[in-house]
């Protein structure tokens, strides 16, 4: 994996990066086709997330924690889903869909920052490259 060569921690700044980029984007989407392109990219930048934070919290969390740890780690992607939905819906009826996603943006800012601040850089072991396929 790409992570384990230059790192997680600069990996997992990469995909709040790709996020806050996609929340600007939808706030300028004019028509169907661009909030589809938006989209997928938005999905890129999630699809970065859980994997590296779990390999993170693997080298991070002490053994005898690990499964409190990896429940903590759910309830980070859960509550902000469950608080999201129904604040995001208050928002949107006043100040707009744009001041929503505006908003997503200084939150993945902000939370970046705290990753920059507290993360320890983790990267995987070494293990051999894999070969060309047949090679296993």
């Amino acid at each position: 994996m790409l992570s384990d060569r230059i790192g997680r921690k600069r990996m997992l700044l990469s995909g709040p990066a790709i996020d806050a980029l996609a929340m600007l984007l939808y706030s300028l989407c004019r028509d169907p086709l661009q909030l589809l392109a938006v989209r997928a990219l938005h999905g890129c930048g999630s699809g970065l997330n859980m994997p590296l934070l779990m390999a993170i919290a693997s080298k991070v969390v002490p053994m005898r924690r690990v499964g409190s740890g990896m429940l903590l780690l759910g309830l980070t992607f859960a509550l902000p889903l469950l608080v999201g939905i129904r604040g995001s819906g208050a928002a949107a009826r006043e100040p707009g869909y744009a001041f929503v996603f505006r908003l997503v943006v200084a939150l993945l800012v902000a939370a970046a920052v705290v990753a920059l601040l507290l993360l320890p850089e983790t990267k995987g072991e070494n293990r051999p490259r894999m070969g060309a396929i047949g090679d296993f």
